[in-house]
């Protein structure tokens, strides 16, 4: 494997068994395929509770890697859960209870909003 997913510990089993589960639960809940893809590749970047070391320096060569692979709107999903700001996830989430209220997830390693609509946003809720 050439990321070293399997290599990685995640709780109490390796990163890779918990993408594919996450995966799972997703294709259960009968998520969009887009959605069941970016779950079963949400961790290749790390995020900010898990393997976030070097999340600052993600090789645009790594995504585009990862693009080729998924697709660019796959990717992006991925790339947004592993740089969002935890903090700003609940805000959104509160946000997005409110009838025309909207996302407002930040980058954590900028400080800069990423910017996304309310469906994008539930998409990534799943």
């Amino acid at each position: 494997m050439q990321l070293g997913l399997h290599k990685i510990a995640h709780q109490d089993e390796t990163l890779l068994d918990h993408m594919f589960r996450a995966c799972a639960i997703l294709q259960d809940m009968k998520a969009g395929e887009h959605v069941c893809l970016a779950g079963l590749f949400h961790g290749v970047y790390g995020t900010e509770g898990l393997h976030n070391d070097n999340v600052e320096s993600i090789p645009e060569e790594r995504r585009v890697e990862v693009r080729a692979f998924v697709g660019a709107r796959v990717e992006q999903m991925i790339h947004t859960f592993s740089v969002m700001n935890y903090a700003s996830l609940g805000k959104s989430f509160r946000n997005i209870m409110r009838p025309k209220g909207g996302p407002a997830l930040k980058d954590r390693r900028t400080g800069e909003d990423i910017p996304m609509d309310r469906d994008e946003f539930e998409d990534l809720l799943r």
